[in-house]
């Protein structure tokens, strides 16, 4: 295992500024918290422009600061159900394991896409240009058409993303499209692994699943306020 030519070359890199602090070992007596919290912020940073960069480069879009704060800050408003927070966090700092990713920790030279397209797999392929998964984005924007007549730009950044130009998708329905979309990409997600492709019929059963939900939270919402009046 030592033999490995990737690990000979992790073990001849220079060391990371947290790795440094670890072999400095017990000599730091005072400021390690403050060292601490201040490489956790540089951190931060560097990934934050890490996760922008790649994105920029799927989408091909030079996203600014400002493009996404306003896509961070709409992931969070569009609901109140956790699965779809949750899994809109995980797609926006790219957490979802790739077979790209994959082979980095297999023999393999590389890892195809699990979809069995027989393609290369990385992060947007899975999500987006895969041609199963590109299909059923069709057919959501089909049905989205159909529901509230809006044609959206049929894009990544509009589909993953939510960044779309607000003149073609009037603020009453923002929220509602937010929530299909999400709702399909968390379709998307539980089945990540499978080869069986996400279907259209899942995301409708995912979408009254929630609707009941908002209604059993709206109907608690307004007992608990009555019972305060």
């Amino acid at each position: 295992m030592i033999g490995d030519k990737r690990i000979q070359t992790a073990l001849k890199r220079p060391l990371t500024p947290f790795e440094q602090l670890l072999d400095l070992g017990g000599s730091l007596s005072k400021g390690l918290l403050s060292i601490i919290y201040k490489m956790l912020l540089d951190t931060d940073k560097t990934c934050f422009n890490t996760k922008i960069k790649k994105w920029s480069k799927d989408c091909a879009i030079d996203f600014s600061d400002k493009d996404w704060m306003v896509i961070n800050t709409s992931f969070m408003v569009t609901t109140s159900l956790l699965p779809i927070k949750l899994q809109s966090l995980k797609l926006l700092n790219r957490w979802y394991f790739t077979p790209s990713k994959a082979r980095y920790f297999t023999h393999l030279p590389q890892m195809l896409c699990w979809k069995g397209c027989n393609s290369y797999a990385d992060y947007i392929h899975c999500w987006w240009s895969c041609p199963i998964i590109n299909r059923f984005w069709k057919d959501i924007s089909r049905c989205i058409f159909d529901m509230l007549g809006l044609a959206l730009s049929f894009t990544p950044e509009v589909f993953l993303l939510s960044f779309w130009n607000f003149d073609t998708v009037p603020s009453h329905y923002r929220q509602i499209v937010a929530i299909l979309l999400s709702t399909a990409k968390l379709e998307i997600a539980n089945k990540w692994k499978s080869n069986h492709p996400p279907s259209v019929e899942n995301w409708f059963e995912k979408l009254w699943a929630f609707f009941v939900m908002y209604k059993i939270t709206d109907m608690v919402l307004r007992q608990t306020t009555s019972s305060y009046k």
